[in-house]
């Protein structure tokens, strides 16, 4: 009787360990996503940009690194995956490390409230006559009961600048604070006419909704350049849906068993999409 047993109890290894991994909020967990620009030229040819995301025991983002393939300039050559930025969260403390020789002369710091958002990044600029430019920018959420997740409802920024030899801070600019609203899945400035509304939601595809946990649309919106931290869960302000893409140019979507693995863009541009398990 125990070896009839045991047998069932050994085929089930294999397929609980490699299954899928949905985080608390019902979404499945993102571990890479590729961007892939094939462009004729040299310089240009197989140009990537890959997104490494790591991840706590229960499925909460704790580190990110951005890799870049391509043409350097600063170098004179191709690289291949080499590392320009990561992000490691360790107690409550979100570390960047930039590799990146634009902004070698930059350090940023992150504020956290008790929920895991980002409310408050600093950015600091040191001139080479030792005057600092420092940027400050603050966010703030609310729970949405129906996603089971804060998302973002405002956001401001504020400039200051401390001469060279100076003791303080001084302010230099103070920008509007603006307001967010979500209405059927899709963020919009708060107080937006039913008009504006109405205009925004044709861009959308209403049939590819976002099911993980990565700011996909972002990251599609913005492939060609790198967007930190504003697509993941520390700084949630996400569009469920994702866009149509232009009438002679549209996206086209592939799935593998329920799951988006490939956006694919015109004749030159792929997002590759793999996950946790």
């Amino acid at each position: 009787m125990r070896k009839v047993l045991s047998i069932p109890l050994i085929l089930l290894i294999p397929f609980s360990s490699f299954a899928q991994r949905i985080n608390k909020c019902g979404q499945k967990v993102i571990s890479e996503i590729l961007i892939v620009h094939e462009y004729e030229g040299e310089e240009l040819r197989n140009n990537t940009k890959k997104y490494v995301y790591t991840y706590s025991d229960n499925l909460k983002l704790k580190g990110l690194k951005y890799y870049y393939s391509g043409f350097d300039a600063r170098e004179g050559r191709i690289v291949k995956d080499k590392l320009r930025e990561e992000f490691m969260l360790k107690d409550n403390t979100l570390i960047r490390k930039s590799h990146d020789y634009n902004y070698s002369n930059m350090k940023w710091e992150y504020d956290f409230d008790l929920h895991g958002n980002i409310v408050k990044i600093t950015e600091y600029s040191y001139g080479s006559d030792g005057s600092v430019a420092k940027y400050e920018y603050n966010y703030t959420y609310e729970y949405s009961k129906e996603h089971n997740w804060w998302q973002m409802v405002g956001s401001g920024w504020t400039e200051w600048y401390k001469p060279k030899n100076g003791k303080c801070f001084y302010k230099q600019e103070l920008a509007p604070y603006w307001e967010y609203c979500y209405i059927d899945g899709i963020r919009y400035d708060k107080g937006v006419s039913q008009r504006a509304i109405e205009y925004r939601r044709e861009d959308f595809n209403f049939d590819i909704k976002n099911d993980t946990n990565i700011d996909l649309y972002r990251i599609v919106d913005r492939y060609d350049t790198f967007i930190g931290i504003e697509a993941t869960e520390w700084n949630r302000s996400r569009n469920e849906y994702l866009e149509k893409g232009f009438s002679w140019s549209p996206y086209e979507y592939v799935y593998d068993n329920d799951n988006l693995i490939e956006i694919r863009w015109g004749k030159h541009t792929s997002i590759y999409i793999k996950y946790l398990y």
